[in-house]
């Protein structure tokens, strides 16, 4: 009778009381938002996140007016969110939309103090491939403290082939860390005709717009041990 009595009880525990003839879970399980709470805090964070994922999966019908009008609302948004998984995903948003207010808003976020904001602006802004995004991407990898930022920036001009983006290219490849290097000669080697395998020093000449001799015979130390890495 007692294992019965204790059973009963927690299947009440479990699917919670009924308020107004409804079930009501403990843990939150279809609870309804109760709308003086919504009007006195706003929507969760997981609301919020899930309005802005709403809202990017139908920017395709979306007529020119409404994706401008919800560029400039999400523009509003990133400078007024605190939380940065949200601003990651208003950038997401502002990729898709792909308007003038758009691309404002996610070169805002080159400028976010929070590095993974950041990554997220750079992969986000090349997007369109807008060849206005050359200029800033070379200049995040030379002012940016933090090298995942600097690397995103370096493979973002991957996307661009241009005398442009190629010069941005160059401070990478002077830069001390091999990482850094070697990211900037791969998106170099994308679009080149020549390979000019390790040697930093061709492939910042070829960056800032020379034509150096291709390499004729390779050592097996030079092919091993790229001058990138030493």
């Amino acid at each position: 009778m007692k294992s019965a009595s204790f059973a009963i009880c927690l299947l009440i525990c479990v699917l919670g009381c009924t308020k107004n003839g409804a079930i009501s879970s403990p843990f939150g399980w279809g609870i309804k938002d109760d709308p003086a709470d919504l009007a006195k805090y706003g929507p969760s964070p997981t609301q919020r996140r899930d309005d802005i994922r709403r809202m990017s999966r139908y920017t395709h019908e979306m007529s020119d007016s409404e994706r401008q009008l919800n560029a400039n609302k999400l523009t509003q948004q990133l400078k007024d969110e605190q939380d940065p998984l949200l601003r990651i995903e208003i950038l997401k948003a502002l990729a898709a939309l792909q308007t003038p207010a758009a691309q404002e808003g996610l070169r805002m976020g080159l400028y976010d103090n929070e590095p993974r904001v950041r990554v997220m602006a750079v992969e986000t802004l090349v997007v369109g491939k807008d060849p206005k995004a050359v200029e800033e991407l070379g200049d995040l990898i030379v002012r940016d403290r933090e090298l995942d930022v600097r690397l995103a920036a370096a493979k973002a001009l991957e996307q661009f082939d241009s005398p442009e983006s190629r010069k941005a290219l160059a401070p990478a490849i002077q830069d001390r860390d091999p990482a850094l290097r070697y990211v900037a000669i791969q998106s170099l080697k994308e679009h080149s005709q020549v390979d000019y395998g390790g040697d930093t020093a061709k492939w910042e000449a070829y960056a800032m717009g020379e034509k150096p001799s291709p390499p004729e015979n390779v050592s097996m130390t030079s092919w091993l041990i790229p001058s990138f890495m030493r």
